[in-house]
């Protein structure tokens, strides 16, 4: 259905065409798909409030008013249609293994919701141990004496969704100490005097898993308590699966320099000559990694940069895309050029470099394989690397 031809739409028309068709792409409850039909696309997006508010109906646990970080919820909800539409890009690799129709389904809408949930807590700025994001309720773990949690015992070691693990418990928690060491020794000079935004001195990626499946575990506990339905087995993997992705997908190979640091930590795996992780065989943080790397609006957002920022609506309507079974191709040229001409700024044309840099860095450490074209270098082509 979104398969386009050899001519480019822009990025804002693929994702309002995508959104449009949500009640008959997505398994959606009613509260949300009445968000999605009264509110038309470009509304929606550039409208944190609305944006948290279409997140909260899917969620599957209630989910507090938010007044942090809230200009990542238009990136969230940009990530999850984004991989509507490129499912079936993902999809016509033939060597993937059980990919179904993953990319409609309830876990593909949990993982992208979930995926920067952590923004949206206060402990990415503290420097809790991990034992306090895991009490209670532990995420990093196989092993379930709650009855409304056995259903998850062994989940990683299972032959049909070992392949949502990646990372091991322990890799994850050493992922997890690793940063905040990294953050220590800078974070006195990134307190920022803004109450709306956090600093992140503990992997927002880690937090947001640990925290959603702690308010989802005391949730459907809570309902039995209450005598009332609580939720089925089915929907309790794909809780912990989506928390899993979240907390595994801002875990990164060390650069060269970084190698002895990560053996501290015991991360002899993820060192910069180790094999690549995301691989075909992982195939939803592959999906994950893919559109929240292309995914544009969060550089450009008032976050980044108060004096100098974009509309989201505005930064989708400078990008063109092409999309079909053997590639994707993504032109940043239009929006180089608006930056340029309307802008004129240098910092936003720099930051527009480097996000497309690290486009071209998938293949560094995903199963992708970016380029940029030698008569253009703002148009990217990805692809599936050769096996």
């Amino acid at each position: 259905m979104f398969q386009k031809s050899i001519e480019m739409n822009s990025l804002f028309e693929y994702l309002e065409s995508i959104y449009t068709h949500l009640p008959f792409l997505a398994h959606l409850e009613f509260n949300s798909l009445e968000i999605i039909k009264s509110n038309k696309f470009e509304d929606l997006i550039n409208d944190d409030k609305k944006c948290i508010e279409l997140i909260s109906s899917v969620l599957e646990f209630p989910m507090e008013a938010v007044s942090i970080n809230r200009d990542r919820a238009s990136h969230i909800i940009v990530t999850w249609l984004l991989g509507v539409g490129f499912g079936e890009f993902i999809k016509s690799e033939n060597k993937l293994t059980g990919f179904a129709d993953l990319y409609k389904s309830r876990l593909w809408l949990q993982s992208a919701i979930i995926h920067d949930y952590g923004y949206f807590c206060q402990e990415i700025e503290n420097f809790l141990p991990i034992e306090a994001l895991t009490k209670d309720y532990d995420l990093l773990t196989d092993t379930y004496s709650v009855d409304e949690l056995q259903c998850l015992n062994g989940l990683s070691s299972n032959s049909e969704t070992r392949c949502f693990f990646t990372y091991s418990y322990s890799e994850i928690k050493n992922y997890y100490r690793y940063i905040q060491s990294q953050h220590k020794d800078e974070s006195n000079d990134r307190i920022s005097n803004d109450k709306s935004l956090l600093c992140e001195n503990s992997d927002h990626g880690i937090v947001g898993g640990c925290k959603a499946f702690h308010k989802y575990c005391k949730y459907i506990t809570s309902l039995k308590a209450k005598l009332h339905y609580g939720s089925s087995s089915v929907i309790t993997k794909i809780q912990k699966i989506s928390c899993i992705i979240a907390a595994s997908h801002n875990i990164y190979k060390a650069d060269a320099k970084n190698d002895n640091c990560y053996m501290k930590f015991e991360l002899k795996d993820l060192t910069s000559t180790s094999p690549i992780r995301i691989t075909r065989s992982n195939f939803l943080l592959l999906l994950l990694s893919l559109v929240d790397t292309i995914e544009c609006t969060k550089r450009f957002s008032k976050k980044a940069n108060a004096k100098e920022y974009l509309w989201q609506s505005t930064i989708l309507k400078y990008v063109d895309i092409n999309v079909n079974n053997q590639a994707l191709k993504i032109d940043f040229s239009r929006l180089d050029n608006y930056l340029l001409e309307n802008r004129k700024s240098k910092d936003m044309r720099q930051k527009l470099k480097g996000h497309i840099q690290s486009i071209i860095n998938l293949g560094s450490w995903t199963d992708f394989f970016a380029t940029n074209d030698p008569m253009n270098e703002k148009l990217v082509t990805i692809s599936f690397k050769q096996s």
